[in-house]
């Protein structure tokens, strides 16, 4: 298989399997937006070196460990090396979604919340094993525009939210108002005084997963 970057244009998902892995060691599955599957023997030759150069979703990346922002995550050993390693992370425009005996399940971020919901639930070693059947099964691959579209949305909204609260730090009387609406009557009181005071409705949760997002969790 000639390795180009035409053959992975269309990659929506893949699972990394690191040398020690349980399982298929040294491999790496990938899935397709059409729902074909394919995998590579990166230990083979020099095709670690080449995918570096054709596949944005290994390049930079550093797998070594579960990533701290991994949200499924087996309660197993971790493979790697030493604490002086690199930390790992995750490449430019990818997530990582599952963790288990040294296998990854990353996806194209603009899908990860979707993938996210519609594993959830599941354990890291039923998304590693399975996940490709699962998103098949659900009809996921016909919802990645649905996906998309949702995750660019919430990022205005992210990005309109933080301009908002960078405004109002910086007004003097911002902190003592909410001081004393949380001494009132806690959160809720807050979030009152934001839509009396400021003109902005929003909820605990969506408050609780915006500052999940900004920590890169979502």
């Amino acid at each position: 298989m000639k390795l180009t970057k035409e053959l992975f244009h269309d990659v929506v998902a893949f699972v990394f399997s690191e040398p020690g892995a349980m399982g298929c060691a040294g491999t790496i599955r990938f899935l397709r937006a059409n729902g074909q599957s394919f995998f590579i023997d990166y230990l083979e030759g020099n095709t670690w070196s080449l995918l570096k150069e054709t596949f944005s979703g290994v390049k930079e990346a550093v797998f070594n460990g579960p990533n701290p922002l991994t949200p499924y995550v087996a309660n197993v050993f971790a493979l790697g090396g030493s604490p002086d390693d690199p930390k790992p992370k995750n490449a430019e425009g990818w997530h990582e979604i599952a963790f288990d005996c040294g296998n990854h399940m990353s996806v194209r971020r603009e899908y990860a919340r979707g993938f996210i919901n519609l594993f959830a639930g599941k354990e890291p070693t039923e998304i590693i094993l399975d996940g490709f059947d699962i998103i098949r099964k659900e009809k996921a691959l016909g919802r990645l525009e649905e996906f998309a579209d949702a995750y660019h949305k919430q990022e205005l909204w992210d990005q309109e939210f933080t301009k908002r609260l960078a405004k109002w730090h910086a007004s003097a009387d911002y902190q003592e108002k909410v001081d004393k609406a949380n001494g009132e009557g806690g959160m809720e009181r807050v979030l009152q005084m934001l839509k009396e005071e400021y003109g902005f409705e929003v909820t605990a949760f969506e408050i609780k997963q915006y500052a999940f997002r900004k920590m890169g969790y979502l």
